[in-house]
C-alpha cells in the first residue's frame, strides 16, 4: 500500500488520462475504466508500444503493435496467476 494515497490516485488518474484516447476506439476497454485493472492495462499496453518501437529501431520492417495483442498478453498473464 502506497504511503501516500491521494498521490496514487493521482497517478491512477494521469494514467486514465493519458490513455484514454489511444484506448477509445475499443469500446470493451471502457468498461475498465473505473477498474484498477485499467491502469495495469495502461502501463502493460505502454511498456508494449515503447519496445516495439525500439524494435522498430533496428528493424523498420516490423509492424506497429496491435491494441488487440497488448491487451491478449494482459490478460493471459493474469490468467495464469
Amino acid at each position: 500500500m502506497l504511503a501516500d494515497d491521494k498521490g496514487h490516485q493521482n497517478y491512477k488518474d494521469f494514467i486514465r488520462k493519458i490513455t484514454f484516447q489511444t484506448l477509445k476506439p475499443l469500446r470493451h476497454v471502457e468498461a475498465l475504466l473505473e477498474e484498477d485493472s485499467f491502469c495495469l492495462l495502461a502501463a502493460n499496453y505502454l511498456l508494449h508500444r515503447r519496445r516495439r518501437r525500439q524494435q522498430q529501431a533496428v528493424n523498420p520492417s516490423l509492424p506497429p503493435l496491435p491494441m488487440e495483442m497488448a491487451i491478449r498478453n494482459y490478460n493471459y498473464r493474469n490468467d495464469a496467476v
